[in-house]
């Protein structure tokens, strides 16, 4: 997962702009249905079987630490763009957020 801040322009350094085959990239700063954004890769997507529209549960494993040890943290969100950059690998394992959503999660 990364997180992006486009707000003034293209990411730096990115292309998810030109990658994006369904979707936007602006649907990013919004909530969908109460849900944060998510931008899927064609390989994620596929693999996944999941499509925009869909909700998503995000695990992370650097969750919160309790006495007893790290509980996962996990977070909702709406696929609201398909990207493809033309390498599978990347398309399989890559999920972009918005910059702030990333940092909260």
């Amino acid at each position: 997962m990364r997180g992006i801040d486009h707000s003034h322009g293209r990411p730096r350094g990115s292309a998810i702009d030109r990658m994006i085959k369904r979707g936007s990239l602006q649907s990013l700063d919004t909530l969908h249905d109460g849900l944060p954004a998510i931008h899927y890769g064609q390989g994620t997507v596929t693999d996944a079987r999941r499509a925009a529209g869909d909700t998503v549960t995000v695990v992370s494993p650097w969750g919160n630490s309790l006495p007893w040890g790290r509980v996962p943290q996990n977070r909702k969100f709406k696929v609201t763009a398909i990207f493809e950059s033309g390498m599978y690998e990347y398309d399989a394992t890559m999920v972009y957020v918005s910059l702030k959503e990333a940092q909260d999660f």
